[in-house]
């Protein structure tokens, strides 16, 4: 059995305890403090956390909850009056941003065509758990512009996934095979739509599937096991495992006891879902990057990185009036983990070296940043 570094959770969970109330007396997102503690601790500044399985697994159970949580506050009917809103924000957030990226490694760094596309790629991600973070903490996720932002980061998801399997595909000498791929495009979009329609249905018919005879915690038992098995059924259809946990949380919301179900479910994500963003600071490192050479490099692509997502989102938003449709386009910003994942992945394959890396690392970490500063004082004044 391996051994669980219990002097690495203290120190990861102090150091999102210590980041984020440093940012709120600085009026800054908690999570900005806490992303930063990460940086800080990582292996990028004094190396005092190294991101291994058990810190790993604490991490993306912590992205779990908070994506649960935003779910159960955010209901079927309200996400069905938005249309096609986040589908098209969602849509086009995907293909402007992919040029970007391409556009950037093909005519800046010159890289092969397909090595291109695997940094266009990387461009196209979402971060849902940072901005999502935000938006609750600021009590606005009734909000029209939160609920397109969360629906078109599910798109997102869903396409992202498509887009990596068709520039990993052209990694190889077999090729793009067409079928499969449509194939993976439609199980995961069947499973969103199912999953909720059922799951919803039967919550709402008969609530008292939440139940357990003899445990008088059962409705948080079941809504937990719910999140977690449909993150678990989320991954095996391709999706992120935390898109499962946000459906989950929608499905929960229907249940008649939703709002003590959600507060019982903070008192867990208070100790789970600060590894989340400490974690994803920790998995920064400088490691092969030149600030001489690669730091002009990388401020095109952060540039880049903000102006596509920004754009996609602000047209895609438009019909809920200017200032709504910045709202939105901001939140679409960070790339966060999702963006670090792609580009660990890229590097793993050898589709680029560390230098690369590092800026896309970079990229990811910087307009995760960003945003959440922005996205405050937006919602405040609106």
């Amino acid at each position: 059995m391996a051994h669980v570094p219990l002097e690495s959770i203290f120190l990861v969970f102090a150091a999102g305890v210590v980041g984020g109330e440093l940012s709120q007396r600085l009026r800054l997102p908690e999570v900005v403090g806490q992303v930063l503690a990460g940086v800080f601790l990582g292996p990028a500044c004094l190396g005092w956390i190294s991101v291994g399985e058990t810190l790993g697994v604490l991490s993306e159970v912590g992205a779990m909850l908070l994506l649960f949580l935003v779910g159960l506050e955010t209901s079927v009917d309200s996400l069905r009056k938005l249309g096609r809103m986040p589908l098209v924000v969602g849509s086009v957030g995907v293909a402007i941003p992919f040029c970007g990226g391409f556009w950037w490694a093909w005519s800046l760094l010159q890289l092969a065509l397909p090595a291109a596309l695997f940094v266009g790629a990387a461009f196209v991600a979402t971060s849902a758990g940072i901005t999502a973070k935000v938006l609750r903490d600021l009590g606005v996720l009734h909000r029209a512009e939160s609920k397109v932002v969360l629906g078109a980061a599910i798109v997102d998801d869903v396409l992202g996934m498509l887009v990596l399997g068709v520039v990993a595909a052209l990694q190889s000498a077999e090729g793009v095979a067409v079928w499969p791929l449509l194939g993976g495009l439609a199980l995961s979009v069947g499973f969103i739509g199912v999953t909720l329609a059922v799951g919803a249905y039967a919550l709402r018919k008969s609530p008292r599937i939440l139940d357990i005879p003899l445990d008088p915690l059962s409705p948080l038992t079941v809504s937990l096991l719910i999140c977690l098995g449909l993150s678990v059924a989320s991954s095996y259809v391709g999706l992120a495992a935390i898109i499962g946990a946000f459906i989950a949380g929608v499905i929960v919301a229907e249940h008649p006891q939703h709002k003590p179900i959600t507060l019982q479910v903070e008192a867990v994500g208070a100790f789970l879902i600060p590894f989340f963003f400490v974690i994803t600071g920790a998995m920064v490192s400088m490691e092969g990057f030149k600030i001489d050479e690669q730091g002009p490099l990388l401020l095109v692509a952060c540039v880049l990185a903000i102006l596509t997502k920004f754009v996609a989102g602000f047209i895609g938003a438009r019909r809920l009036g200017n200032r709504s449709a910045v709202i939105v386009g901001v939140g679409m910003v960070p790339r966060g983990e999702v963006g670090i994942l792609i580009a660990t992945i890229g590097r793993n394959q050898n589709v680029f070296g560390e230098d690369i890396f590092g800026m896309l690392v970079a990229m990811s970490l910087i307009t995760s940043l960003l945003a959440p500063p922005i996205l405050r004082p937006l919602l405040a004044r609106h």
